[in-house]
């Protein structure tokens, strides 16, 4: 029975840490991907900080909660 040897890691920076801002991973995007990630985590939020109050704006309209969530989407 023979042990199996460890193989070594090629050092030709094929096996780079993707996350490493210096490797031209992850983290070297292109500033409209940056912007569009913004963008959507924005939008995201005012989902979230919209969504609780959509019963008194349906109150405040005079409108059924069906009509606010059309209007909201």
């Amino acid at each position: 029975m023979t042990t199996p040897t460890a193989t070594p890691v090629p050092t030709d920076g094929a096996h780079e840490d993707p996350f490493d801002a210096g490797a031209g991973g992850l983290l070297r995007q292109p500033k409209a991907v940056w912007a569009t990630a913004g963008a959507s985590v924005v939008a995201f939020m005012g989902i979230g900080l919209v969504d609780p109050i959509l019963p008194s704006i349906a109150e405040g309209l005079s409108a059924t909660p069906s009509q606010v969530s059309l209007l909201f989407t």
